[in-house]
């Protein structure tokens, strides 16, 4: 009984371990984000500093909570895997709790980048908005980088 349920426990974590290369794995898009900021800082001459960095499963809305200093500018890069077709990123201030939208992307593709200069330092939040899967499932994962220039 004990050999059969042993068995049973191995085949699960098989299974589990290699489903974890498909679409709920998150290796493909860190693959492809660092082709992506590659792209991006050569583009800034390599004067763009990356600060932040985060994967993740894709929802409709992927906010991201950060303290935007008025002194430098920021490149705010948004990327979906195979998966998703169409992203928008957003950027919201917090001004006395409620949140205004002073920048966005809307081009229609799987990645997005806004450059944006804060008038003045405080809580911004950057929105990532999938508007178009490629499948109906509606599995991915997106990725956020902030860089900072002066």
């Amino acid at each position: 009984m004990k050999k059969i349920i042993l068995s049973i426990a191995v085949i699960l974590a098989t299974t589990t371990l290699s489903n974890a290369q498909n679409s709920a794995s998150i290796k493909p898009i860190m693959e492809e984000g660092l082709e992506f900021v590659k792209e991006i800082e050569k583009k800034y001459d390599g004067k763009a500093i990356i600060t932040k960095a985060e994967f993740d499963f894709a929802l409709n809305d992927n906010y991201t909570i950060l303290d935007l200093s008025s002194t430098l500018t920021y490149v705010f890069a948004g990327l979906g895997d195979s998966n998703i077709e169409d992203i928008s990123l957003i950027v919201y201030k917090n001004e006395n709790g409620t949140w205004v939208k002073v920048t966005q992307d809307s081009e229609y593709k799987k990645s997005a980048v806004v450059s944006y200069t804060p008038p003045s330092t405080g809580e911004y939040a950057v929105d990532i908005v999938v508007n178009k899967y490629k499948k109906s499932d509606e599995i991915g994962h997106v990725a956020l980088f902030v860089l900072a220039t002066k």
